[in-house]
């Protein structure tokens, strides 16, 4: 990341720990009540799964890959895991046993709504609650951006006071824009896919019976299938 992204990523840690801070009380409502989440655990190495977020050498990574091979006979299978560094954008690859211990990163994770884009790079948010807006640079989301909808909510994770990543949800909604016109009589058991444009500008596939202008659901980032086709939805 440049150092312009990290001024940026540490300005923002700051305003999230105020904005944390001058929170006011939990409510009754689900929203409030989970829009702060602190945890922290160790997972085994065959437990990793793509989208993990985990402390490696005093930094926050994401694994970006995983693999496991079976051992042969009686010898014990190899994971292997790559990881993306979230401060840095490097990439490490490692080899582990599947008993090894991994430690999760210990996180704050707070729910914040996106705005618009500020243009530079610069992406603004909301908190829900207290209405503090957030400048986050646009390769923060990595791939996720081109999933990002006006009004869309996000999970905005922090280190130390120090946000490391912004993760959309595990669903996301969007609308096909563009597509090759549905033919006709096909069923939705067809299983062919064709290539369509979201609203969000990104590009995915879906069935062959999805049409310009039907609302789909597609896989967030922790899936490890992000911008795969789930469902479509019928708008009451």
């Amino acid at each position: 990341a440049s150092s312009m992204a990290l001024r940026r990523l540490a300005r923002l840690g700051g305003a999230l720990a105020a904005s944390t801070s001058s929170s006011p009380a939990p409510t009754s409502s689900a929203r409030a009540a989970a829009a702060a989440t602190r945890w922290m655990a160790t997972w085994q190495a065959n437990e990793l799964r793509v989208g993990a977020l985990v402390e490696k050498d005093g930094a926050i990574a994401e694994v970006t890959k995983y693999q496991y091979t079976q051992g042969k006979a009686r010898q014990v299978g190899c994971v292997q895991v790559e990881y993306r560094d979230l401060r840095t954008g490097a990439s490490s690859v490692e080899k582990l046993s599947p008993s090894d211990k991994i430690t999760r990163a210990e996180l704050v994770s707070e729910e914040y709504q996106y705005m618009y884009d500020a243009g530079d790079d610069a992406l603004i948010l909301s908190h829900p609650t207290t209405f503090e807006q957030l400048e986050v640079s646009g390769e923060t989301f990595g791939a996720q951006r081109r999933f990002l909808a006006d009004g869309a909510f996000v999970d905005v994770l922090s280190h130390d006071g120090e946000v490391v990543g912004v993760q959309l949800p595990d669903e996301i909604r969007a609308t096909v824009v563009e597509t090759d016109p549905r033919f006709k009589g096909e069923s939705k058991d067809g299983g062919r896919l064709k290539p369509c444009t979201l609203d969000t500008g990104a590009t995915t596939r879906v069935p062959t019976y999805v049409e310009a202008g039907d609302v789909v659901v597609v896989k967030g980032p922790r899936t490890g299938a992000l911008g795969e086709f789930v469902r479509r939805v019928r708008e009451s």
